[in-house]
This record gives structure tokens, sequence and C-alpha cells, in this order.
């Protein structure tokens, strides 16, 4: 990744939020060494990772699923349509 941003240059707005960026320009020009680096990327991802779960409790709109309950082969045909679905492939839902 240290090349990739040594590399890239210039980048836009939304790809400056990329975890790890600031972090990698700062180590690249010698005001971060590379343990705290390290340590400022994986407590940026550990924070994002806390947003996304926060957002993630909050939507209403999501139906759980108890995927332990599954067959072997009813997992297999849920994947298979998962897959589908993925590709446009798959049923779509109405709505």
């Amino acid at each position: 990744m240290i090349e990739e941003v040594r590399a890239a240059g210039a980048t836009s707005a939304t790809a400056s939020q990329m975890i790890g960026l600031r972090e990698i320009r700062e180590l690249l020009e010698g005001r971060m060494s590379l343990l705290q680096c390290i340590s400022e990327i994986q407590q940026s991802t550990r924070r994002y990772a806390k947003r996304q779960l926060t957002w993630f409790r909050r939507q209403t709109n999501f139906l759980p699923l108890n995927l332990s309950l599954l067959t072997h082969n009813e997992a297999k045909i849920l994947l298979r349509m998962l897959s589908e679905r993925r590709k446009g492939s798959g049923v779509r839902a109405k709505g």
C-alpha cells in the first residue's frame, strides 16, 4: 500500500478519505514512524468498523437470518441465490 500511495500523487476528496492514506503520506514525508503509522491505521480501521456496526444496528428494514438452522444443502442453495443476485440474474424482490 505504501508504494501505491507514493505512486498515486494527488487524489480526489473522496479518495483522500481512504483509511491509511493520510497516515502513509505522513510516513512518506518523514512525519511519522512506521510503527506509529501501522498503529494509527489499525485504530482508524477499528473506528470505521464500529461506525459500520452502529449503522447496521440502527437499520430497521433488515430481517435477521439464523443461518445455523439451515441444512448443508439449504446453505448451498442460499449461497448460490446470493451469488446470482450479485451478478444481477437472481430473483428480484417485489417492492
